[in-house]
């Protein structure tokens, strides 16, 4: 098989993994609606992003890995395929 047809046909799994887990159209309503805090979201990101780049430089994992969402419902892909978690 070459290389660009096991690409292409991995990406196909994911989109697929990615529709399937899709939420329904009232939580996307839900997660869309802007937060009560205002302008208060910006700074939050901007430190959260600093200290993601910070992790980075110090090639430090945990703290690299603590700036992302743990949640069940979320989808990663890695050598043995997509999983959950």
């Amino acid at each position: 098989m070459r290389r660009s047809t096991a690409l292409c046909r991995a990406l196909f799994r994911l989109f697929t993994l990615a529709l399937a887990l899709h939420p329904p159209a009232a939580d996307l309503a839900a997660a869309s609606a802007p937060p009560a805090t205002g302008g208060s979201d910006l700074q939050a990101a901007r430190t959260l992003f600093e200290k993601n780049l910070d992790a980075i430089r110090r090639r430090d994992r945990n703290g690299y890995l603590a700036c992302y969402l743990h949640a069940e419902t979320l989808a990663r892909t890695g050598f043995e395929g997509p999983s959950l978690g």
